[in-house]
């Protein structure tokens, strides 16, 4: 995991909703992605974070908030974009990854999940 994420990333454990984070798959520009299990239906995820290293940290340990007052136009589009894309894939239907009907947006910790 790049330095950029490695005191930024959820631990293992967080619960999200329905969801367990069990470990880090990947980190970019403009998230990270956790694989996740199921609480009720033990189902595998891979959970995607609006996390824009760039522009954001973390504020509490785990709400994503951007880091100065000129980043919060920018992190708001982003925000706004992340979770139009995560209503697309709900919409969509694929072998590999199949999105769940739960997209966060919310609030500042926005995640996308897509079953396994």
């Amino acid at each position: 995991m790049s330095k950029v994420y490695s005191n930024k990333a959820l631990p293992p454990g967080t619960v999200l909703r329905e969801w367990r984070l069990e470990q880090v798959l990947g980190v970019g520009g403009f998230g990270i992605v956790y694989k996740g299990r199921g609480i009720y239906f033990d189902e595998l995820v891979a959970i995607k974070e609006y996390f824009p290293s760039a522009i954001s940290d973390r504020k509490d340990g785990d709400t994503v908030v951007p880091n100065d007052s000129n980043a919060e136009e920018v992190h708001a589009l982003g925000l706004k974009k992340f979770v139009e894309e995560a209503k697309l894939r709900g919409t969509c239907r694929s072998r590999r990854a199949t999105p769940t009907s739960s997209a966060s947006g919310a609030s500042s910790r926005s995640t996308a999940p897509l079953t396994w």
